[in-house]
């Protein structure tokens, strides 16, 4: 949800909240538009792109949000801590709002739970035995050499 609050030459943040008559607000819920940076976009043309709140929601105050002139604050909802909580705007200060946000669909599909859990490999046991026995040439050939000598002298 968005509340927009307007008041001309307010400062940010804990002005806000002084603004709409509560004691804090949450650090980082509160934006404050210059309406003279939007242009020809306008506040509610702004709330349209910028936060996706549907035209129908905006359709009752779009000429009186697009009218306004000097700071506007947006105020999300997170902004009250998830609590409710009841404005009382100073003298000067008008309230619009609230605006809902739409929601987005997901483009991707969200797959279906699974009934059964889900078996996973049990992990790979190496042994622990040393390098494979290697027996080395020179050691062949130190006992090969001789029996084929032996070998080819009973032959012959």
């Amino acid at each position: 949800m968005i509340r927009v609050v307007v008041n001309s030459g307010a400062e940010e943040g804990a002005a806000a909240a002084r603004l709409l008559g509560l004691a804090a607000l949450a650090p980082g819920e509160v934006e404050a538009v210059d309406m003279a940076d939007l242009g020809g976009l306008g506040l509610s043309g702004y709330l349209r792109e910028a936060y996706d709140v549907a035209e129908a929601a905006l359709a009752g105050d779009a000429a009186a949000l697009d009218a306004l002139e000097g700071r506007v604050f947006l105020v999300f909802s997170a902004a009250f801590g998830g609590l409710g909580a009841r404005l009382v705007p100073e003298p000067g200060v008008r309230v619009f709002g609230p605006y809902a946000e739409a929601r987005a669909a997901s483009a991707l599909p969200v797959p279906a739970p699974r009934e059964e859990p889900v078996q996973l490999a049990p992990p790979v046991q190496r042994s622990v035995a040393g390098p494979p026995l290697r027996v080395p040439l020179a050691l062949l050939a130190l006992v090969g050499l001789p029996v084929l000598a032996l070998l080819i002298w009973w032959l012959s």
